[in-house]
């Protein structure tokens, strides 16, 4: 790993002309380092189009110098992990990165979220709405959640080139909120009530046509216990007479 001391040996170092003093400032060791390590890995990542960007030595000085007060507050490790992104986002063929951009460079640096890439994002989609469908799920990163909340729909219902892109415009839109810190916050569950169901008494009582109909039933029913008991009853005193 690149360390500020390092840096510092490169012959970028050994003449103080690659980042001059114009205008009084001062620039320390550490910022100047940092800063040439900024504009090589960007030359390194675009190539041909950082060479075209700049046009020539004297205009990287000028850049540097520009941008030096900015490319000073980063650290080493916050440099490698926004161009770890840039790459992700090149990958991904983000306009937004098609070409060398100092401003928005930065801004993957020191906004370091740590948020997630395309391919994570879409893989946990893919897991929610597979093996774990059906069930609670919890997504790992906020950013995932919004994006499975625009596309989520689709990602069993249209083929998987298609869904990429349509994930990828979600995924770009969300990153970009969450680099500015403006991602929405996750809205709470609603407490689900359950009343208890009213217990309805028998309503027979207010219909009469159906009472008319239970009191014949009712009727019919006693006039049939009657019948049968006074039946047993005469087979009862027959055997006994018998007896």
């Amino acid at each position: 790993m690149q360390t500020i001391k390092s840096l510092t040996k490169k012959t970028e170092f050994q003449n103080s002309s690659m980042i001059q003093n114009t205008h009084s400032e001062t620039f320390d060791e550490t910022g100047k380092a940092l800063t040439v390590m900024f504009f090589s890995k960007l030359k390194t990542t675009f190539g041909k189009k950082f060479e075209i960007q700049f046009k020539g030595e004297k205009g990287l000085q000028q850049a540097r110098r520009e941008w030096y007060s900015e490319i000073s507050k980063l650290n080493v490790e916050a440099i490698n992990r926004g161009f770890e992104k840039l790459k992700h986002r090149m990958i991904e063929q983000d306009p937004d990165f098609e070409w060398p951009d100092v401003a928005k460079a930065i801004a993957l640096c020191a906004n370091d979220h740590d948020l997630p890439n395309l391919d994570e994002t879409i893989a946990e989609i893919i897991q929610r709405h597979g093996r774990y469908r059906g069930e609670d799920y919890t997504y790992s990163h906020r950013l995932i959640e919004l994006v499975a909340k625009d596309c989520g729909y689709f990602v069993t219902r249209e083929p998987a080139d298609k869904f990429e892109r349509r994930a990828r415009v979600s995924h770009a839109k969300w990153v970009k909120k969450a680099q500015k810190n403006e991602l929405p916050a996750a809205t709470p569950a609603l407490e689900l009530k359950i009343e208890a169901k009213p217990v309805f008494k028998s309503v027979t009582a207010k219909n009469p046509f159906q009472a008319r109909i239970d009191a014949l039933r009712q009727k019919s029913k006693d006039l049939r216990e009657s019948s049968i008991k006074i039946t047993q009853e005469k087979i009862v005193s027959k055997r006994r007479g018998v007896a």
